[in-house]
C-alpha cells in the first residue's frame, strides 16, 4: 500500500517504499492553493517525550549581517547550559548537518542538523539555533510555518536575534540609549 503525494514543484507522484511500522499517511501535508506543502515538522531528540512549554521565553536568531543573531545563540546555549531537546525540519530550510559544537565528550560522535531546539526548564527558555539560511522564495512560507508552531507551543514571549548594517540606521537611532 503506497500514499500518494503530489510535490509542489513535481507533476508526479512520489511512492513511500519505507519500512512498514513507518507506512502512514503524511500528517504533515497540507493542501494551500492547490498545491502541497509541508510543514513545520518538529521531531524530539527523545521517543515519545512530551514537552509543555506554555509560559516560556522563545529566543530565535534571524540570519542576517555577520551572523551575529547565531553567534549569539551559541553563546547563549553554552552559557546557560541548555539541551537539545528537538529538531525542526521544513522543505523550506537548506539542509545541512556536522559535528555539534556542544558535544562535551570528544569521543562520542554527536550531529548538528539546520534547525534545532534547545531548553531549560530552570531557565523557562527555549532557543532556536538555525544554521542555515531559507531557501531564496520560501522565506513567507518559511515564516507562517514558523509563526504556526509557535502559536501552537504558546510560548510566552519571543525574541527575535539579529543584526544590521550600521549604514542602514537613521541619524536619531544612533544618538541617546540603544
Amino acid at each position: 500500500r503506497f500514499w500518494k503525494v503530489r510535490f509542489k514543484d513535481s507533476p508526479r507522484y512520489g511512492r513511500y517504499t519505507g519500512p512498514k511500522h513507518c507506512r502512514k499517511p503524511l500528517t504533515n501535508f497540507k493542501l494551500k492553493n492547490g498545491n502541497w506543502t509541508v510543514s513545520v515538522m518538529f521531531v524530539p531528540c527523545q521517543d515519545g517525550e512530551k514537552v509543555d512549554w506554555n509560559g516560556t521565553s522563545l529566543i530565535l536568531p534571524c540570519v542576517s549581517v555577520g551572523n551575529v543573531g547565531q553567534l549569539a545563540m551559541d553563546l547563549l546555549i553554552s552559557t546557560l547550559d541548555l539541551h537539545k531537546v528537538a529538531r525542526l525540519h521544513s522543505d523550506c530550510v537548506l539542509p545541512v548537518v556536522g559535528n555539534d559544537p556542544f558535544s562535551e565528550k570528544s569521543d562520542t560522535c554527536s550531529l548538528m542538523t539546520a534547525v534545532e531546539v534547545f531548553g531549560s526548564k530552570t531557565h523557562k527558555i527555549v532557543a532556536v539555533q538555525q544554521r542555515s539560511p531559507v531557501i531564496t522564495g520560501k522565506k513567507k512560507l518559511f515564516t507562517e510555518q514558523l509563526l504556526k508552531w509557535i502559536k501552537e507551543c504558546n510560548f510566552q514571549k519571543v525574541i527575535v536575534l539579529t543584526s544590521t548594517h550600521s549604514h542602514e540606521r537613521i541619524d536619531s537611532q544612533l544618538i541617546g540609549c540603544q
